[in-house]
């Protein structure tokens, strides 16, 4: 489970048994549901498209990316799960996200 702020308004987005979102705004729920972004993926070391709505690290992902693009909405992270590092895959070239 993801729990964040999005410019002052609770989120909180599961992905068990599918993706469902609780916010009070409709408007972010539509973000969150229909979005997708460039940002660059350091597991993969690429630049890719991410969307919310397909898993915790690509929600991670677009948080991250939203909040560098625009820091006006103030993006608090509260709650998230382990993220995967590259310690996990025991691949020496690959970036550490700790």
């Amino acid at each position: 489970m993801l729990k964040f702020t999005f410019g002052g308004v609770p989120v909180e987005i599961w992905f068990a048994p599918s993706f469902s979102i609780k916010t009070t705004d409709k408007r972010i729920e539509m973000l969150f549901r229909k979005a997708k972004i460039e940002t660059y993926d350091p597991l993969k070391k690429k630049i890719r498209e991410v969307r919310p709505s397909r898993s915790e690290f690509e929600a991670y992902l677009y948080l991250e990316e939203i909040k560098n693009r625009v820091p006006e909405l103030k993006i608090e992270l509260e709650e998230y799960p382990p993220l995967p590092t590259s310690r996990d895959k025991e691949d020496k070239d690959a970036p550490i996200l700790e």
